[in-house]
């Protein structure tokens, strides 16, 4: 202790004139300014950051901050002047803010600063035990550990310096035309199976995702969805290939019945619908009565389906009349306009001057039209010819359709003798023919009559009146009906599908 004490004192009172020469301590031959055989102890100074602000002179040597801070402490260090070192250990909780420094100082660990002149520059500390090492770390702690930042700047990923992805406030955003891809590494995985992508195609951007499996196995690049109770898709999307449903399709939550068809409703939305002139329209108004009509598109109504049938031909009792001929067309209307429609009468059944069935029409604002042919007259040898005149419409609308219109059955004679002295004979007379796309329910025959030895023994005669567009029906051997009146029906939705 002794000789410590008059060391010390050498030095002080010598530091001028030994200033150009090595110190050794405990060594004969110092190699340096100063050069100490042993150990150096730097004892700390302890400062509480309760508070949350400490400013020092920077002449402390070792420092150990303690407290209970609730919030980040502040530390201001005043540099004397260049080349000081200082030693600064932070036992809070907290990390301590360095702002003159190059560097905070994170709760547990420490680090040695030097001063050059500028700035407060972290030489060394034991802060890689809280950073994330390229070879792993281990006891890490996630409740106060994380990678990221304590800021709104965002986290960038690259790799060969080029910018893959990065995290923002808004999440995880991958960059330019890279890929997520699941799976990697999988043994024998198609190549690019599993990746999720973004791609800019021409006209309209899309995400690309592409599943499992290739057309080898069978599965050519499955996707499937799990969900529990359901999944609910928006927005839409583009499938191509084959969609495999295990489950229902349900347009707009609606299950629909065995024999119903899937069907656009016009506005953007899918319904179930039975197969049909219909067409899954839920409304319908039925014009029957010749002349002219009129009707009035409702309110939000932008698209209505008519169907028209001509008015049937009359018999003359050779044969049932043709029906009338049948047209459909499909049409974008305003609401508030008006149709106009001209429904056919049906031709006149007689033995002499049969006429053939008026035709029916249906005029649209703006000049478009569908015209639909009545059912025309035939006599014996147009009936074996077997075919009605065309055209069986006219109109100016594309997306028409029509159907000609159906041949009414001959009446037959069927000729037998009962005994030797009873000759029989059986008139079944024939029945007009049905209209397309109309399903009428009676028997092949208009009526029959039962002769014996020319004397009529049985009438059976079907009724005096003809259904809307049929053919006439023969009534005797030179009698007929007249046709059925023609007929139009309209089809619409209306927008809340009520």
């Amino acid at each position: 202790m002794r000789k410590l004490t008059i060391l010390c004192a050498f030095l002080m009172f010598s530091s001028v004139s030994v200033e150009a020469q090595n110190i050794g301590i405990n060594n004969s031959d110092p190699q340096a300014a100063l050069d100490i055989n042993g150990a150096m102890r730097i004892r700390p100074l302890t400062f509480d950051v309760t508070s949350g602000t400490l400013a020092i002179t920077g002449n402390e040597g070792f420092v150990v901050l303690t407290g209970t801070p609730t919030m980040d402490p502040v530390l201001d260090v005043t540099a004397p002047f260049t080349g000081v070192k200082m030693i600064i250990r932070n036992s809070t909780l907290r990390t301590c803010l360095f702002p003159e420094g190059n560097k905070d100082i994170l709760s547990g660990s420490v680090c040695e600063y030097l001063f050059d002149g500028v700035q407060w520059q972290c030489i060394a500390s034991n802060i890689n035990h809280n950073v994330w090492n390229l070879d792993g770390n281990w006891g890490t702690d996630t409740m106060t550990q994380f990678i990221g930042t304590k800021d709104d700047n965002v986290v960038k990923f690259k790799v060969d310096n080029t910018e893959k992805m990065r995290l923002t406030q808004e999440g995880l955003k991958i960059t330019n035309d890279n890929t997520i891809e699941f799976g990697y590494g999988i043994e024998n995985k198609p190549f690019g199976n599993g990746r999720i992508v973004y791609n800019n195609f021409s006209p309209y951007p899309a995400l690309d995702i592409y599943g499992g499996g290739n057309a080898f196995d069978g599965y050519d690049r499955r996707i499937t969805m799990w969900a529990q109770g359901g999944t609910t898709f928006t927005g839409g999307g583009s499938f191509n290939g084959s969609v495999n449903v295990l489950g229902e399709i349900k347009p707009g939550g609606n299950t629909g019945t065995a024999g119903q068809v899937l069907t656009s409703t016009g506005n953007g939305t899918m319904q179930w619908a039975t197969p049909g002139s219909n067409s899954g329209y839920k409304y319908a108004k039925t014009i029957s009565q010749y002349g002219a009509a009129t009707w009035t598109v409702p309110p939000d109504v932008t698209e209505v389906m008519i169907e028209l049938w001509g008015a049937g031909a009359g018999s003359n009792g050779v044969a049932g009349g043709i029906s009338g001929h049948y047209g459909r067309v499909v049409k974008a209307v305003a609401p508030y306009s008006t149709l106009n429609f001209n429904i056919g009468k049906g031709g006149n059944g007689s033995a002499l001057g049969i006429t053939s069935g008026g035709p029916t029409e249906v005029n649209f604002p703006g000049g478009d039209f569908l015209h639909v042919k009545g059912g025309d007259v035939f006599y014996t040898d147009f009936l074996l010819l077997g075919n009605p005149t065309f055209p069986v419409s006219i109109t100016n609308i594309n997306n028409a359709i029509m159907y000609p219109g159906n041949l009414g059955e001959a009446t037959t004679h069927q000729y037998g003798q009962k005994s030797e002295t009873i000759f029989t004979e059986y008139i079944y007379f024939g029945y007009g023919g049905i209209p397309p796309c109309i399903e009428y329910k009676f028997p092949k025959v208009a009526g029959f009559q039962y002769y014996e030895n020319g004397t009529l023994v049985q009438n059976v005669p079907y009724q005096p009146f003809s259904y809307p567009a049929c053919g006439g029906m023969a009534t005797g051997t030179n009698t007929g009906l007249y046709g059925g009146d023609g007929i139009a029906i309209i089809w619409w939705n209306e927008p809340s599908g009520n």
